[in-house]
Formats: structure tokens, sequence, C-alpha cells
């Protein structure tokens, strides 16, 4: 048995059973946002991983319900007379809020809350009250709304007539070399031969960061090299409900990332947002949402929905504008596709301002994002309780063009710690389908 104290434990595992020495967790070897190199491992036998195989929270008593707002606005969804406290949602380009909750222990508490939002001209839009019954009605119009959308076709003909910038203007990722890269080669074909309806938009969260510091990372970190583009698919992460003590908010962020560490400070990631809030005593709410981002620009939420347990890739590159792979193309490009919801999103955002890529990191981590308050800085939120996650495919592109994964290059894991809590990280592997896992032990 390991005395373990209590803290946001994760371990980044690659493949099937693995035997992982770690550190003893009672130490103080292991320090606030030090790196493990290469744990010992002892490696019991081969498998492959499988997307799917995800330990969550379950989510079967809640209901889907979504409020009407405008396309822009930001909201607080709050109890009545308890606006401080508050939930901060983003209508996506319909003009709805999406939230889940058990909607029998809504209707039975009557918890008065109400949603609040202001306009992008900082108009004050009218207080709505939350009906579970219309909300969910709501929702259901608008899923009969959005499988009326027009799929994108499966990709046809020749895969290899295709130009790289005719790709992606068809909204499908770059294709990967077949000569040096045939399993991601016969990855990206199982990805442009699924129909699926294309998503255009994002909502900025101004305000909010996927990025702070390395002590609120956990996973490993490709760091010998340099890496231009970068993917990972998941399901979804199912939180629990419940924070930490006095906080009524908790978050957890999956995620892929290109730089960020090791002397860069911009990262180009995409991933998805499990967050949970309490509306009124034992009755908590949930948001999940898949986004984009090129810190330190804002993060951006995909206008499309995400439910827990959704089957989620996402691939992250630095390209030119037509996205054509390219270090030094000054665009971070993005495709984010949801197998569960049949969509996709793809599309691009302009390196920012006073940034410089360096591409010396790719990563697949597990973050409790930040929140930034005008003259009081940003702080962490506690991560929330998603019990086990997993990523696979997690695979990487080096500028010299070979492929690269924590199986084959040098990586390092990181710890998630606080000053009050002890984090551990391990890391082993197999010889096919990389596989990153994470466990979550507390709050903070």
């Amino acid at each position: 048995m390991i005395a373990m104290r209590h803290g946001a434990v994760i371990l980044a595992i690659w493949g099937g059973p693995l035997l992982l020495a770690l550190p003893a967790c009672d130490s103080e070897s292991v320090k606030n946002g030090e790196l493990l190199k290469q744990p010992s491992i002892a490696l019991a036998s081969e498998s492959t991983a499988s997307t799917s195989a995800i330990s969550q929270a379950s989510a079967t008593n809640l209901t889907a319900m979504a409020l009407q707002s405008s396309p822009g606005a930001v909201c607080n969804f709050h109890q009545h007379g308890a606006a401080d406290r508050g939930m901060r949602l983003f209508p996506d380009a319909q003009g709805l809020v999406r939230i889940f909750a058990d909607a029998s222990l809504v209707a039975a508490s009557d918890p008065k809350l109400e949603l609040d939002c202001t306009s992008t001209d900082g108009t004050v839009l009218s207080t709505q009250a939350l009906d579970p019954s219309a909300a969910a009605a709501l929702e259901r119009r608008d899923t009969e709304r959005f499988l009326r959308l027009p799929l994108r076709p499966a990709l046809s003909g020749d895969p290899m007539a295709w130009t790289q910038a005719e790709l992606i203007a068809a909204g499908y990722p770059p294709r990967p070399d077949s000569a040096k890269a045939p399993e991601l080669y016969a990855n990206w074909l199982n990805l442009v031969g699924t129909p699926a309806r294309r998503v255009s938009s994002t909502v900025p969260h101004p305000g909010e960061e996927r990025n702070q510091t390395n002590t609120i990372w956990a996973g490993p970190i490709l760091n010998a090299g340099t890496y231009d583009w970068v993917q990972g698919q998941w399901n979804v992460p199912a939180i629990s409900a419940g924070s930490a003590p006095g906080a009524a908010q908790a978050d957890a962020a999956l995620w892929v990332g290109l730089d960020g560490q090791f002397g860069s400070s911009d990262v180009v990631q995409a991933g998805t947002d499990s967050n949970t809030w309490q509306g009124a005593s034992q009755l908590w709410f949930f948001h999940y949402a898949a986004w984009i981002e090129w810190y330190p620009l804002p993060m951006q939420e995909i206008s499309a929905a995400v439910y827990p347990g959704d089957s989620v890739l996402a691939e992250a590159w630095v390209g030119r504008s037509d996205g054509t792979i390219d270090a030094t193309g000054g665009y971070g490009w993005y495709v984010v596709q949801n197998y569960t919801r049949n969509w996709f999103y793809s599309g691009s955002v302009s390196k920012p301002a006073g940034t410089m890529f360096a591409g010396n990191t790719a990563e697949w981590i597990i973050e409790r994002p930040g929140v930034c308050v005008p003259l009081f800085g940003c702080s962490a939120l506690p991560l929330a309780n998603f019990g086990s996650a997993s990523m696979s495919k997690t695979r990487a592109v080096a500028t010299d063009g070979h492929l690269a994964s924590p199986l084959t290059d040098p990586f390092a894991v990181f710890n998630m710690y606080t000053s009050h809590n002890l984090a551990i990280a391990g890391a082993g592997g197999t010889t096919s389908n990389p596989t990153a896992a994470y466990l979550w032990f507390n709050y903070q």
C-alpha cells in the first residue's frame, strides 16, 4: 500500500497493462511543477488500448437543457439574489446556452435559477428564469435543427489527387505522408471517409485561460525536437458533482497542443472542457464544450453541442493561410471532430502579436483552467472530478517529417501539484497505439 496525501494525481500511461515504479507519495522529492523524466517501469504485457475504455462518472440522470440569449453575449447563470456566485457562460452562434442537470431535482427543489446576459454592445438583456421542461424542449428543437444541416461528404476519388490546400478548403485535415507515417495515414482515411456536419463558428472567452503555469498541467510532453502538428482522441470526461471546500465551481480541460514549456510562451491547442457549478444545495449543473486556442489569445468555444462521453478527435498544427503545414506560416490550424454528434470544426487563428512559434514541445494534457479577473490576476479553478480518463492516438509530426510519440521520442511528464497536496505522474509504454491515462484524486 502507498501512503498517499490527498492530491490531484495524474498517471500518464502508454499502451496496455503496466507496472509503474513511482516515487514514494510522501516524499518531498517531487516538487511543485517539476518534471518526472522517464520513471522506471516494468512492462507486464503489450496490448492495444481502446479509445472507449474510459471510466467516467455516470451521467445517465442528466438532462440537456438550453436557454435562449443572443450570439456574442456574456451570460451569468446563478441563483436569484446570488449573482456573485454564478456560472459564466457564452451563447453559441444560435444564441443558445447549453447546460446539463438532473431535471427532476431542479423541478422538485425549485432553486429559482436565472440567466443574466449582456450583449456585445454592453446592453443588459432581460433576465430569464430557468424552466427545466421548456429548456429541455428547446435543446431538443435545436438538435432537430442541427440534424437538418447538410453533411460534408466522405472524401471521394483518389485521396492523393487532392492538394493539401484543396483538402483544407473542403474541411478535411491535411494528408499525412503515407510512406513515412502509414498508421497516421490510415487514421486520416478513416477521418475523411466519415460524413459529418461542418461547424464554422466559434465564440471567444475573454478572461479565461487554458495555459497558466505548469503546476496546473498533467500529462506527457515531447521535448527533444521541433514539432508542427499534434493529434489525440478521447471520450469527453463525464464529471461528478462537487468541488473544493468553499468553492462553487470545478473544471477539467483535456487537450492536445504545441509549445508552452521549456522557453516557449505560446500554446497552439484544441480540446474539450468539463465544468460543474453548484446552483443550490445538493444541486449541481454541468457544461461541456469543445474549443480551440492560440494562447495568449482567448480560447474560442466551438458552437456545437458536446455531451459527456462523446468521442472527440482533435488536431492542431501551424501552417500557412491556406492550411498547408509550415512551422513559419503564422497560422494555428485546427480540426475537431465529434464522432458521436457527427460534427466537425475546421478553422484557423492568426499568430498572437508579439509571440513566436518555437515548436519545441508537443503535449497531451489535462488541466485546471484559469480564470482571470481584472486587478486580481488569474487563478486556477479546482480540478473537476473526472474519475479517470484516457487519450489515444497521441501522435505528433516533427518538422523533419518523422512521426513522433511518447513511445519513440524523448519526453517528460508533468505533475499536477499544489502547495497543500502532492501529485504523482508516471509513464510507461508498449509498441503500438500510444495512449495516455489520467486519474483524479482530489480537487486541489
